[in-house]
């Protein structure tokens, strides 16, 4: 069984404002927490920044165990970013989703 997820939307980017909703899905057995950096240095190029885009973190909580869930993770996310698509009047012009596949050997 999959752990519950933990979704943040950054508090620096409120609901209304953004164009673009972002998303950060990492890999199996890894968090958000592990791309601040990459976060930092993406919300730097223009379009990204905290005023232009919200930044979506998820956080899944699979571990390589988790393989045959993926189905399931994928639900899961759509339904989270359909969540946050709802939440903002008139939706997003796009969303730009950021991940990291895990091969299990």
């Amino acid at each position: 069984m999959v752990s519950p997820l933990a979704v943040s939307l950054a508090e620096t980017s409120g609901t209304q404002q953004g164009k673009s909703l972002v998303v950060l899905v990492p890999g199996m057995t890894q968090s958000t927490s592990e791309w601040i950096s990459l976060k930092e240095k993406l919300q730097s190029e223009p379009g990204l920044g905290p005023q232009e885009a919200n930044w979506l973190d998820y956080d899944h909580g699979a571990g390589l165990g988790a393989k045959d869930q993926a189905s399931t993770l994928g639900l899961n996310l759509f339904a989270v970013i359909d969540q946050q698509w709802n939440k903002k009047p008139g939706g997003y012009q796009k969303v730009i989703l950021i991940g990291r596949l895990t091969t299990l050997a």
